[in-house]
């Protein structure tokens, strides 16, 4: 798995969380655009621009592009989700504070996302 992988892959991450915050910004206030539209156009093209930067930057992936960005849409729901669940079980079950549980799911996201890239999106084929 490799240390530069996982510190390219945060790297990624952080980058497009920036360039996505950014981008739904300039579009709500400059642009006066619907709040709910900036946000869902800010997460698509930061969907977009990480699944970009992790094939080309991150897991150096080549080859087919369309059934690995399905596979990457998918895996991002399925690691959103669990994030989700994370919060609803530490905050309303273990009644860990808000701002705390925000980190573990944050964590559990990162971790459950970057091994499915690893090992299911951009897995390298053994010849």
């Amino acid at each position: 798995m490799g240390f530069k992988k996982i510190a390219r892959f945060l790297l990624v991450g952080l980058f497009n969380a920036i360039l996505g915050y950014s981008l739904i910004i300039v579009l709500y206030t400059l642009l006066n655009l619907n709040l709910y539209l900036s946000n869902f156009i800010g997460y698509l093209f930061g969907l977009i621009i990480s699944f970009i930067l992790n094939r080309n930057f991150v897991f150096k992936a080549k080859g087919e592009i369309l059934a690995p960005f399905i596979k990457f849409v998918f895996s991002f729901f399925i690691s959103y989700f669990l994030n989700i669940f994370v919060i609803y079980i530490s905050t309303e079950f273990i009644k860990l504070n808000y701002y705390f549980s925000l980190l573990i799911a944050s964590l559990i996201y990162s971790i459950s996302f970057f091994i499915s890239c690893n090992y299911f999106i951009f897995r390298k084929k053994l010849n």
